[in-house]
């Protein structure tokens, strides 16, 4: 298990993320994991990366009652991502929620600086108080890859504004 701190200037909170293993690009290496990352984006590959992931979500220091899972742009959500969360929530009896992308904000890897993507993801991400309870919470927040933390920290500024009590972040991998 791997862990860093997503951390930037422009927020008053800082969220721990932990991840199986790093991710490596097509130019650094060429690891089956990381290969299933980059090509795999439009299929399910779950039960492959469940595996990997359960072991570092029992040993998260917290423990959570709710899942959350990012979702990939305005109108989409990961099939990979959402039977990650499904299979957690079937193995540890604990549900998970989708918060719903506001903006459809252009893919953080095509921002050119770390002040791109946080314009970019700045207000994207929005939870109805009403229908999902985060009041005093410890949730998990799922997501792919985690590059800047940027993602991770605009999703957990939003849990925290509707009552999450903590957020920790646990991606696929960590970008090295």
């Amino acid at each position: 298990m791997i862990s860093e701190t997503a951390q930037h200037s422009a927020y008053e909170l800082a969220v721990t993320v932990f991840a199986p293993r790093y991710y490596y690009s097509r130019t650094k290496g060429d690891d089956e994991y990381s290969k299933q990352i980059v090509n795999g984006k439009h299929q399910d590959l779950s039960q492959y990366f469940f595996e990997h992931i359960k072991p570092v979500f029992i040993k998260l220091p917290t423990k959570s009652n709710v899942i959350v899972f990012v979702p990939s742009h305005k109108d989409t959500v990961s099939p990979t991502l959402q039977s990650v969360a499904y299979q957690l929530q079937q193995e540890f009896k604990i549900p998970y929620k989708n918060i719903i992308r506001r903006k459809g904000n252009k893919k953080q890897t095509s921002c050119s600086s770390r002040d791109e993507r946080y314009r970019e993801v700045k207000g994207a991400f929005k939870i109805d108080k009403r229908k999902h309870h985060m009041e005093g919470l410890n949730v998990v927040l799922l997501d792919d890859v985690k590059t800047t933390g940027l993602t991770i920290l605009e999703c957990a500024k939003e849990l925290k504004r509707v009552g999450a009590e903590n957020v920790v972040g646990l991606c696929l991998s960590i970008n090295r």
